[in-house]
């Protein structure tokens, strides 16, 4: 049933939107043009991001209303993880994004219509809510309109480093002690959320996933380059025929290479009553029968 303003319930979209999805012919575009692909992929995107607002939006109206907690008795992250499928960690990063989202009118209507990527909103939430900190409401409206604007012309990762320019446009009086005091806040919230995690994924692969102080990973960003060149350079020096690890793997190997040097030297502290060390138990036989069979 449509409303009086001519526009659809949500439901009515979303069911429509997901049954046109069912009918796409995806073997037409085996006769596309190039031209024609572009154009897709382009349209598919801003669609998508479309969707992404409102998938952002409903969430924030379910945590807003408590919508899980009065049907389910349970919080809205679990009921979203259970139903949806998601992780209790995506589950939990979609309704945050709805939160910051909605907190700016302005910018959840520009989203919706796709003048504004969910990507880009993201950046422009962080840049607000540092600016909140600085200036009165008033003032962080306007720079709401602008941000939007820049959305035009600026990607995500430009649109995060805009705070500064930002505070010399509408606050060039404390611009400077403004944005000396967000940089303390930044690097006391990047000390405060500093993490390193290992996941097994019972394959084979071990999954490292962390985050530090730019000022703390810059240093090991320049020992684990530096172990990576090094080992480059032997390789080429080796066989420069041989095709080269991509950039990732030598970041994998140079961190690797840091490792061992570290624990040959047994520069790491005891722990248990002894050194760091990995014990690989192997099948003799085993061992000498691929060994003989690479020699072949």
């Amino acid at each position: 049933m449509e409303t009086t303003t001519g526009e659809m319930p949500t439901s009515e979209v979303l069911g429509e939107i997901s049954a046109l999805l069912d009918v796409v012919d995806h073997y037409s575009r085996g006769l596309a043009s190039d031209s024609e692909r572009l154009d897709l992929l382009r349209c598919a995107v801003l669609v998508s991001g479309r969707c992404t607002a409102l998938t952002q939006q409903l969430a924030a109206e379910v945590a807003a209303t408590q919508a899980a907690e009065h049907e389910h008795g349970t919080s809205a992250t679990t009921w979203l993880a259970h139903t949806t499928r998601l992780t209790p960690r995506e589950a939990a990063a979609l309704l945050f994004a709805g939160r910051d989202l909605t907190s700016y009118q302005a910018l959840t209507t520009a989203t919706l219509t796709g003048d504004v990527h969910p990507q880009q909103a993201r950046a422009i939430t962080r840049v607000l809510g540092d600016l909140a900190e600085s200036l009165p409401p008033a003032v962080t409206d306007h720079a709401q309109q602008l941000l939007i604007g820049y959305a035009a012309e600026f990607n995500s990762s430009e649109l995060s480093r805009l705070t500064r320019h930002l505070l010399e446009v509408l606050d060039p009086q404390t611009a400077e002690a403004s944005e000396a005091e967000r940089v303390e806040r930044d690097h006391q919230r990047a000390v405060r959320g500093r993490h390193l995690s290992f996941h097994h994924d019972g394959h084979g692969t071990t999954q490292l996933r962390g985050s530090l102080p730019t000022i703390d990973a810059e240093l090991l960003i320049r020992l684990v380059e530096a172990h990576a060149a090094h080992q480059k350079r032997a390789l080429e020096a080796l066989d420069p025929r041989q095709p080269l690890p991509s950039r990732s793997q030598r970041r994998a190997d140079g961190l690797m290479a840091l490792v061992h040097q570290h624990s040959q030297r047994a520069l790491a502290p005891s722990h248990g009553g002894d050194r760091p060390r990995v014990v690989v138990h192997l099948d003799y036989d085993r061992l000498h029968r691929r060994c003989t069979d690479a020699q072949l």
